[in-house]
């Protein structure tokens, strides 16, 4: 489980990175969106 939490996260920064500051919002919707998606299919 921490290592999908840790997996996430590097992919959030990678994201942030390619998107730039301006789409910073949009990387951090999508990530939030991404770890409800994998709780739901853990629990």
């Amino acid at each position: 489980m921490f290592k999908v939490g840790f997996t996430h996260r590097k992919l959030a920064r990678i994201l942030i990175n390619l998107l730039g500051k301006r789409q910073q919002k949009l990387a951090s919707a999508f990530l939030f969106f991404q770890i409800a998606l994998s709780f739901k299919l853990l629990f």
